[in-house]
């Protein structure tokens, strides 16, 4: 076996996507609590906004069916179904110290969402994660201390890896989100070198969870907290 590569940071991060979507139904409050129950130290999930203004944690921008399908956009936190909570209420569900990394369903997103952080103080243990380097590049030109994450795949890096982690690092921008299969040892150390993180995606399996670890990215996200717990464990690290 080839030499594992260390992290940026003590571990990795072990973010379960939409909760434990393999258990219940994904991006409920009961799913997130699950998660944590079975040892995620994050939860991944999409953040949108309400026509009031308020933050929520949803797995799509609608809601009902049919003829009756509404953007959440359009509709004040008191129309939302029971089982689509606020972003104050996860926090509040899940404690402070517990890592939230939050899709932003659209750019708007972004404004009421930091708001809310620095409110809560929870900006700390946040990441807010876009696809368009120019949406972060606004963030950032407002708020120095938000946490970002760059969310592409290998092949849409056109200028290649190592230009787009200098550029990272000039915009500020913390880490870049690729799916597993975009990661090698070599690429991660290179992103390590410009101090930018490197997050991993689509880690279903014990066997990806465990590569993606050895491989030295800094949070891996999966469905299955339970086999990341069980992957952390293969490889002789203690698991609390």
């Amino acid at each position: 076996m080839s030499q594992r590569i260390l992290p940026l940071e003590a571990s990795a991060i072990m973010l379960a996507h939409g909760g434990a979507g393999a258990h219940l139904p994904a991006n409920t409050l009961e799913s997130f609590q699950l998660a944590s129950r079975l040892g995620a130290t994050g939860i991944s999930s999409t953040l949108w906004v309400t026509n009031d203004g308020i933050p929520v944690i949803a797995g799509s921008s609608t809601i009902g069916r049919g003829f009756r399908r509404r953007s959440i956009a359009q509709v004040d936190r008191s129309e939302l179904p029971p089982h689509i909570s606020t972003l104050d209420e996860v926090r509040t569900a899940l404690g402070p110290a517990l890592v939230l990394a939050l899709q932003l369903g659209s750019p708007e997103v972004a404004s009421p969402t930091l708001a809310e952080l620095h409110r809560t103080g929870t900006l700390g243990t946040t990441w807010l994660l876009h696809g368009d380097g120019a949406v972060l590049d606004q963030i950032r030109s407002v708020d120095d201390a938000a946490q970002l994450i760059w969310v592409t795949r290998l092949r849409h890096i056109t200028e290649g890896p190592e230009r787009r982690a200098a550029s990272m690092r000039d915009r500020a921008i913390n880490g870049l989100h690729l799916h597993h299969s975009d990661w090698t040892g070599g690429l991660t150390t290179l992103f390590h070198r410009f101090r930018r993180y490197a997050w991993a995606d689509g880690a279903h399996h014990e066997r990806v969870i465990a590569e993606m670890l050895s491989a030295g990215t800094d949070a891996v996200i999966g469905s299955h907290p339970d086999l990341m717990v069980d992957a952390r464990r293969s490889l002789g690290e203690p698991y609390i």
